[in-house]
């Protein structure tokens, strides 16, 4: 964790960023406690246009990304990360696993956490490498 945040801190002060980093090099922890009895890990993904227009909704300002997406957008994702939680088949054990690009998985990760929603939130940094694993859906947001 230590090497992690040197490598880091070198280049950005940002806290943010830091903790990503670090989250990247435990990757092989952090994708050891989702995965399967056969080491498989599962997960959904975001559709593309949605996860793009996340991405394009960040602003740098003060040394810090703020996601800039206002109360209908927020809702938009609340509803259809419930939406896909509650009706998850029975044949999927195990913890909900969404995995999302690394500039964006602090926001969404509080956004399931401020909304009490029981899904993990992962960026693809944070999978380990030679992982196998399935992606068993994508979740449309289409008010976004």
């Amino acid at each position: 964790i230590l090497e992690a945040i040197s490598d880091v801190a070198e280049v950005s002060k940002n806290l943010d960023m830091i903790i990503e980093h670090v989250r990247a090099a435990l990757a092989r922890v952090i994708t050891s406690i989702y995965t399967d009895e056969n080491g498989q890990l599962n997960f959904y993904i975001l559709e593309a246009p949605a996860q793009q227009k996340l991405i394009d909704s960040l602003s740098y300002k003060d040394g810090a990304y703020t996601l800039m997406i206002n109360v209908a957008q927020t809702s938009a994702i609340v509803s259809a990360l419930r939406a896909k939680r509650e009706n998850r088949p029975i044949s999927e054990q195990g913890d909900m696993v969404l995995c999302v690009e690394p500039s964006i998985r602090k926001f969404i990760a509080n956004i399931v956490q401020n909304f009490s929603i029981d899904i993990a939130v992962l960026s693809f940094a944070e999978i380990a490498p030679n992982t196998q694993f399935e992606t068993l859906g994508t979740i449309e947001i289409p008010e976004l």
